[in-house]
């Protein structure tokens, strides 16, 4: 079994990964760009919720099925809310 800290960095990657991709979306479309992140984070929430179904079938991967729902979750949650702020302050 893994250490706890090392299954952290699924969703570590997972965060980084949503980070990017808001960026880069910011700053190559100035106003379209919402609705891109929007479906960009819609996607990476259903690749994180498939890879924790997936995994709870798997015995060899089974204790990553809660972390991958983690993972899911804190990008709903903090993608949305960036996307929203990056896209409402005029910069």
């Amino acid at each position: 079994m893994e250490k706890p800290k090392s299954q952290m960095k699924i969703v570590g990657i997972n965060l980084l990964v949503m980070v990017v991709y808001t960026i880069l979306c910011r700053v190559g479309y100035k106003t379209d760009g919402f609705i891109i992140v929007a479906c960009l984070i819609v996607g990476h929430i259903i690749c994180c919720f498939i890879a924790c179904v997936v995994s709870a079938f798997i015995a060899q991967y089974r204790h990553l099925a809660g972390i991958w729902l983690l993972s899911a979750l804190a990008v709903l949650l903090i993608g949305f809310s960036t996307c929203m702020a990056a896209f409402t302050i005029k910069i």
